[in-house]
């Protein structure tokens, strides 16, 4: 599978090798791994009167950034970890909209589709707010 980027080539490998390096120093330091594939984003407004879109991630996915050389380009792995919702933006829409985004199901029942629909379902009283799934 590939995925899309607006980076070309040469940039993209430059900042995924200064993402490789970064990931690889803390979780050397402090035992966590800080790499996930973000699919589907939430776009939000703080009030209904905000000009300014907010976008916030709403799946993620652990991942490990891997190259067989350094001449090789890097491709991303799947880490044998649960896929989890973005507990923040959870806590967030929760606390100040009183909205309660749905729970991932188990790893063999996850349809990311039908999770996107989920959320729609769950923010279709907010005007403007929509699930971009295929971002």
């Amino acid at each position: 599978m590939r995925l899309q980027t607006r980076l070309n080539s040469e940039r993209l490998q430059t900042r995924l090798l200064a993402m490789y390096y970064d990931a690889q120093t803390y979780e050397q330091e402090q035992g966590v791994s800080i790499l996930y594939l973000a699919l589907g984003f939430l776009k939000w407004y703080e009030s209904p009167t905000s000009d300014k879109a907010r976008y916030a991630p709403l799946l993620l996915v652990p991942v490990d950034l891997e190259r067989p050389s350094a001449a090789s380009r890097f491709q991303l792995r799947y880490r044998d970890e649960d896929v989890t919702t973005n507990l923040s933006l959870q806590a967030k829409l929760k606390g100040e909209f009183g909205i309660g985004l749905p729970d991932i199901p188990e790893m063999e029942e996850i349809s990311p589709a039908a999770y996107f629909n989920a959320v729609a379902q769950a923010v279709n009283e907010q005007p403007r707010w929509e699930v971009l799934s295929d971002d």
